[in-house]
């Protein structure tokens, strides 16, 4: 059994590496907003944080042979190419053929979409320990879910399974929809702020808290105005309640998972509302499945896809063992 590995977790803002021992303790941890965001860019970015760790563990005497990658968006297994959008110029992009590049001879490199990384995460480090049974439900600027269903991760015919920010939730259809799905459309990060600049500016009348943020408006404002009692924000957590609940029920009563665990940057300051959100998805969740579920928040913070990506690792190491 390896005593270390590495772990990277590439966002489409930042990336995070460390070395991590088998009790998921990390060493030398390091995160690195990227300057500029042209895929070439990104990786020399990347390249540099690797090489900068490495380094670090090889003068500690830590030796280092696996190492477990957390990538953004879709990654295909069998082709090793990824589909990122939010990197530019990263569409079925050859990740898996320049990360070789990145790490000594002989490293043995292995990769996985965040969302699944998370879910190794959570089993491992977080609120799901033993739990066979799981959906990881990330809701940031955007929403996807990772899906554990007796013991497997889905990853689906074209390696997408989890494309949560897709679910319908009304039978009226507009054109935006295409970009990103109605849920993500109405309750993600991203879409409630565009909501909110576009009822602050057409409210009549309205002179709250939001009005002069202009377009500088984010997500913490509008948390920081729905304790003001602000009236657009308490409409449009209102709403998103109603959405989170709703398309949480769906997941649940189509899985049948023993645990949901929501993250992502907005769980963070909207775990107040899980007792309301718990309380909407009772209203639509198949009854035998809602009585043996929990919906609760991750204890992980932001760190559950980096700690998922070391899993990843120390998992390939037994199995090559």
């Amino acid at each position: 059994m390896i005593d270390y590995v590495l772990a990277v977790d590439i966002r489409s803002d930042a990336v995070s590496v460390s070395v991590v021992n088998d009790k998921g303790e990390w060493f030398f941890r390091r995160k690195k907003q990227y300057s500029e965001r042209t895929g070439l860019q990104v990786l020399s970015c990347i390249r540099e944080q690797i090489a900068i760790v490495y380094e670090q563990a090889g003068d500690a005497g830590m030796s280092i042979h696996y190492a477990g990658v957390s990538v953004p968006g879709i990654y295909n297994d069998t082709t090793g190419e990824i589909w990122a959008p939010n990197i530019p110029g990263w569409r079925k992009f050859p990740i898996r053929e320049k990360f070789i590049t990145f790490f000594p001879q002989k490293t043995s490199i292995h990769i996985m979409a965040d969302r699944c990384c998370c879910i190794l995460g959570e089993t491992w480090q977080g609120n799901a320990k033993g739990i066979k049974n799981l959906v990881y439900l990330h809701i940031g600027a955007g929403i996807y879910a990772g899906l554990l269903v007796d013991g497997h991760i889905l990853l689906g015919n074209d390696h997408i399974a989890g494309a949560a920010g897709w679910t319908a939730l009304s039978p009226s259809f507009y054109p935006e929809y295409r970009t990103s799905g109605f849920f993500e459309y109405y309750a993600s990060g991203n879409g409630l702020v565009k909501i909110a600049r576009d009822l602050v500016y057409n409210a009549p009348g309205y002179d709250g808290v939001l009005l002069k943020k202009g377009e500088n408006l984010n997500m913490q404002d509008i948390f920081n105005a729905y304790k003001e009692q602000d009236t657009i924000a308490i409409s449009i957590l209102n709403q998103a309640i109603q959405f989170w609940g709703m398309g949480i029920a769906n997941i649940v009563s189509l899985l049948n998972p023993q645990k949901v665990i929501l993250g992502g940057s907005l769980f963070g300051p909207a775990v107040q509302f899980i007792g309301r959100i718990r309380e909407e998805m009772s209203k639509w969740t198949q009854p035998y499945c809602l009585k043996s579920v929990s919906l609760e928040p991750t204890n992980l913070g932001g760190s559950g896809s980096l700690i998922g990506a070391a899993r990843l690792a120390f998992i390939k190491s037994s199995e090559d063992s």
